[in-house]
C-alpha cells in the first residue's frame, strides 16, 4: 500500500535530489525528510503544498492514505477540513501577519492576513507564535525572500548576539534583521549588501521606538 512517506520518497528521487539537498531547499533538516519518508512525521499543511507544488503532483496523489471524499479537501480553502481529518487535536492555528500597524497590539485581527496550521511537535510548549510575511529584499543572503513566510517565537528580548529577529522601528512594520548587542544600543544588520547596517541607541527601545517582536524559528518559501 502505497503512503505519503513512500510517495515523498520516489517524487524526492525522481527529482535527482539527497535528503539533505531537499532539506536544505525547504530550509528544514535532514532529519525531517527522513521522518516524513519513514512516515513517523507529516508536514504541516502549508508545507505540503510546497512539497506538491514543487513535485509537480496534486496533494491527493502525494497524501494517498487519506481519504478525499469531500470535494475541498485540499481545495486552497479546505484546510480546516484537511487538519480535521489528520488529527485536528495535535494541530495549532498561527496567525500570519501582514503589515504590523501602528499603535494595535501585534495580534491584533487587524494585523493578520492568514493562518498556518502546524503540528504541535513542532511547537514548544508554553511559548506563543506568529508568522510575518516577508517584504522586500533586505535578508536574501540568509535566503529569506520575498513572499516567503517565517515562524516567529514571540520575545521582547536577545538570545544570542546574531540571532534573526523581527524587530518594530518607529512603532511602525516588523523588519526581520539579524541583531547585535553594543554597549549602548542595538545593531540591526541585513543580509544584503545594499543596505548598511543600523544603530538604535538604548533611548530608543526605552521609549518604544525600537523594539524585538520574536526570534525567526523557521523559513517556509515561497513557491
Amino acid at each position: 500500500m502505497d503512503t505519503f512517506g513512500k510517495r515523498f520518497k520516489e517524487q524526492r528521487k525522481l527529482k535527482g535530489l539527497t535528503q539533505e539537498e531537499l532539506a536544505n531547499m525547504f530550509h528544514l533538516k535532514k532529519s525531517s525528510i527522513s521522518r516524513y519518508e519513514h512516515d513517523k512525521q507529516m508536514p504541516e499543511i502549508g508545507l505540503l503544498k510546497q512539497f506538491a507544488n514543487f513535485f509537480g503532483v496534486s496533494l491527493e496523489y502525494l497524501v494517498p492514505d487519506k481519504k478525499t471524499d469531500d470535494a475541498d479537501l485540499f481545495n486552497l480553502k479546505g484546510d480546516v477540513k484537511f487538519l480535521k481529518k489528520i488529527h485536528e487535536s495535535e494541530m495549532v492555528k498561527i496567525p500570519v501577519l501582514g503589515v504590523i500597524k501602528a499603535g494595535v497590539p501585534i495580534l491584533s485581527e487587524e494585523n493578520i492576513i492568514d493562518y498556518e496550521y502546524v503540528h504541535q511537535e513542532e511547537l514548544m510548549q508554553g511559548e506563543n507564535y506568529f508568522y510575518l510575511q516577508v517584504k522586500g529584499d533586505s535578508m536574501i543572503n540568509a535566503r529569506i525572500y520575498e513572499g516567503d513566510r517565517v515562524r516567529i517565537k514571540k520575545q521582547n528580548f536577545l538570545e544570542k548576539d546574531g540571532d534573526i529577529m523581527a524587530v518594530r522601528v518607529n512603532g511602525d512594520e516588523a523588519t526581520l534583521k539579524r541583531v547585535y548587542r553594543q554597549e549602548n544600543g542595538l545593531v540591526l544588520q541585513s543580509e544584503n549588501p545594499n543596505y548598511p547596517p543600523m544603530f538604535f541607541p538604548v533611548s530608543d527601545i526605552e521609549t518604544g521606538y525600537v523594539g524585538i517582536l520574536g526570534k525567526v524559528v523557521k523559513i517556509e518559501i515561497n513557491l
